[in-house]
């Protein structure tokens, strides 16, 4: 197969309609746009195009964003010219990978078909209309449609299209449009293969092999070859399929739990012996399944990942698209993904109101070892969260779970899918009725639920599948209502000096697949988006700007009641950050030590689409690191001390009591610990292994001074860990002291 590139066109903003009509009826002078043509890269950003040429001023800065909503608002004509020259006995078709949202596609002035949804590429057999030489690709794009942002009503949601960027807490509204993913034509000789499904079975090295080709397939055959396994199977009715066996196949696992080895499959197409053609697909061998949590209670689902045999805590983080332009780079993905793997991150949850990401991410989570739970594309709307039952959006749904599910069935990083986003089984007129079974998380029962099961059973049967996140009786962790707590949400800030750590202690969840802490940027990331008059300490309810870049994420409540209110911006950072890395060590450190009754913690969120001044991410939006992303990563880190306390803040004289805990998720050894206040540690030794925590007993210490670090050191015969955590005494005024902060922030990275 060749694949020719089509990446430089040039863009055109319309009235609606006009594109439609090319000459002016009145005086029969040609249409043309409202502005001159901007060139712009495919895949890429229009409002980054837009903004090199002067068009609009950069809209992550200050209060632009609002000045650039008229980009969606318009028609926008993408044209390219290509030099394209047909070869022969072949076909050829035309591939827009990423249409956003609504675009009638034309080639040589020769309309091919419509385009309605951007999670589906559009494909059409354009062997007929190309020219030998100069060929016109072109696109009208009309004006971005009128959704849900994060507040509104889900069953009242009519377009497949991503719905973040309508605005929702980490993200103003800037609403994508364009062509945001490859545009190419590729060329084949009489096949092309269609789809393929390597399921892999059991952990020998055993796998089932089905492929689907599209074309003349009349005698042919395929060949397939794997680790040294080679088979040739016929061809009936466009599809083949056989069985797999690789001897001694190395096995996948998730991060920090083995290795992630991955097998070339090479497919052949074969006729009369000769080739037509040829494709190599990285695939692997492992098992994955849902099994059981720990004493689950009845009726509830099951939540533990357990790959090849072996259960593996989720360590996890939500992942967000990376710009709300909906156009991800891949440098930048990549960064990301490797960001995430050295923070000991094992599995990303795709959320449902974004993307279904390109092939790029899913071949690195392969890579990397981090597990993917792939949301479809329905989200909550925070009004009422009942899934849409509108023809057009239920069709684009099934369609798009099917391109979906046969898309990334094939990658041993993908391990479960999920209906969507925070998605109820009660409609919108019950709820205002004070129903209470208002926030009941949907189940398979659900109409729309019972859909997605239905495509994932037929189209990636060895994927397991969850009705929705949160799922189970309680949507939010509710303490009072023990057995309930199943896969949660909830809460996404930091519960204060003594209910943080109540909340925690006594969770009782099975899976916790969404929560978090907010914190500052760093002041680097800062200086790029505010000027310099913005760049004081502040809050969102006093400087709108702020708002604009974080609206719900105001720290100052949080953190001035407990260190005063801060000189400088830069010492604002330093506590937010602190309080942010505090809040979100101990939540996760609370969770795993009681695996696996809980098997998880996924962390809302790594990343953010849009620069904010606060958010809950763990990375800013030029992906810079925040306090919290190196504490998370000690928390989840293989080998684990870890302090169970009632509170954060103690008064001077008072006695300091914790408990300490080591994890390790090795196979059961010895592990020496050393725990205490600088010069007076305490030696232990503990035997645990498999991700289960034991106790190592109670440590007391006096508060005095400004406040009381305890030291954290564990070692076996592979591993190490140090950490300290930093438990705060109240001073004469009533405030506790940030003196030093930094420093030991830094030193416990």
């Amino acid at each position: 197969m060749k694949i020719t590139k089509i990446t430089e066109f040039s863009a055109e903003p319309y009235f609606p309609y006009v594109p439609f009509q090319t000459k002016i009826a009145e005086t029969g002078a040609q249409n043309c746009g409202l502005m001159p043509a901007v060139p712009v890269t495919v895949p890429g950003s229009l409002y980054d195009a837009l903004v090199k040429v002067g068009y609009i001023e950069d809209p992550n800065f200050e209060l632009n964003s609002f000045k650039a909503r008229w980009v969606a608002d318009m028609w926008w004509v993408y044209t390219s010219k290509v030099v394209f020259h047909p070869i022969p006995g072949k076909k050829t078709e035309l591939v827009l990978e990423g249409i956003d949202f609504r675009g009638h596609v034309y080639l040589n002035g020769k309309l091919l078909g419509v385009s309605e949804n951007m999670f589906l590429p559009f494909v059409s057999d354009v062997t007929d209309l190309l020219c030998d030489g100069e060929n016109t690709v072109a696109v009208v794009l009309e004006n971005a449609p009128e959704e849900m942002g994060q507040i509104g009503y889900t069953s009242r949601v009519r377009y497949l299209k991503s719905r973040f960027n309508y605005q929702w807490d980490w993200c103003t509204r800037l609403i994508s449009i364009g062509l945001f993913r490859p545009v190419y034509f590729r060329s084949f000789p009489e096949v092309r293969l269609e789809d393929f499904y390597f399921k892999p079975v059991g952990t020998d090295g055993d796998a089932e092999l089905y492929v689907t080709l599209h074309g003349k397939t009349d005698g042919l055959t395929v060949k397939a070859e794997i680790g040294g396994f080679e088979t040739e199977i016929p061809v009936k009715k466009n599809q083949a399929k056989t069985r797999v066996k690789v001897e001694n196949a190395k096995l996948w696992y998730p991060n920090g739990f083995g290795d992630q080895p991955l097998y070339d499959l090479t497919l052949t197409v074969l006729k009369d012996g000769a080739v037509v053609d040829t494709y190599v697909k990285k695939v692997g061998f492992r098992d994955l399944r849902l099994t059981p949590n720990d004493n689950k209670p009845l009726g509830a689902l099951d939540y533990v990942f357990t790959v090849n045999g072996k259960k593996v805590y989720a360590k996890g983080a939500n992942l967000a698209p990376l710009d709300h332009s909906c156009y991800e780079d891949p440098a930048k993905m990549k960064k990301l993904l490797e960001i995430a793997r050295d923070a000991n991150i094992n599995l990303l949850r795709v959320w449902g109101g974004g993307l279904i990401e390109d092939e790029y991410f899913y071949s690195l989570c392969d890579e990397m070892g981090i597990m993917v739970w792939q949301e479809f594309n329905q989200s909550s709307s925070g009004i009422e969260n009942c899934p849409s039952k509108i023809p057009e959006f239920q069709n684009a749904l099934h369609d798009t779970a099917v391109y979906a599910a046969k898309t990334l069935r094939n990658h041993p990083s993908l391990a479960v899918f999920s209906g969507g986003n925070e998605l109820f089984s009660v409609e919108h007129d019950e709820w205002l009725a004070g129903q209470p079974q208002w926030c009941l998380p949907a189940d398979f029962s659900e109409e729309t639920i019972g859909m997605l099961l239905g495509v994932v059973t037929v189209y990636a049967p060895h994927v397991p599948m969850l009705p929705t996140s949160a799922s189970g009786p309680n949507d939010v962790v509710r303490s009072s209502e023990p057995d309930d707590n199943h896969d949660v949400h909830g809460h996404w800030k930091y519960l204060g000096v003594v209910g943080h750590y109540d909340f925690f202690n006594r969770s009782d969840s099975l899976f916790h697949s969404e929560f978090g802490v907010d914190g500052l940027a760093q002041i680097d990331t800062l200086r790029t988006f505010l000027s310099e008059k913005n760049l004081r300490p502040d809050s969102m309810g006093a400087n709108h700007v702020w708002r604009h870049h974080g609206a719900w994420w105001d720290t100052n409540d949080r953190d001035n009641p407990i260190f005063g209110k801060p000189e400088t911006l830069e010492t604002q950072i330093v506590r937010s950050q602190f309080m942010q890395a505090e809040g979100l060590r101990y939540a996760v450190e609370a969770n795993r030590r009681r695996a696996f009754r809980n098997s998880g913690s996924v962390i809302w969120q790594l990343n953010e689409p849009y620069p904010n001044v606060s958010c809950t991410s763990m990375t800013d939006y030029l992906l810079n690191p925040k306090q919290a992303l190196y504490q998370v990563a000690k928390a989840f880190a293989p080998l684990n001390l870890s302090l169970r306390y009632g509170k954060l803040i103690y008064e001077k004289g008072e006695d300091v009591t914790v408990e300490v805990f080591a994890i390790l998720d090795d196979e059961p050894e010895e592990i020496v610990c050393r725990f205490g206040t600088a010069g007076n540690l305490v030696e232990k030794t503990a035997v645990t292994g498999n991700g289960r925590s034991v106790s190592l007993g109670v440590y007391t210490a006096k508060a005095e001074g400004d406040f009381v670090d305890i030291v954290l050191e564990a070692r076996t015969a592979k591993r190490s860990f140090k950490n300290a955590v930093r438990l705060l005494v109240k001073g004469e005024n009533g405030r506790c002291s940030d003196a030093g902060l930094e420093e030991f922030m830094l030193a416990n990275r």
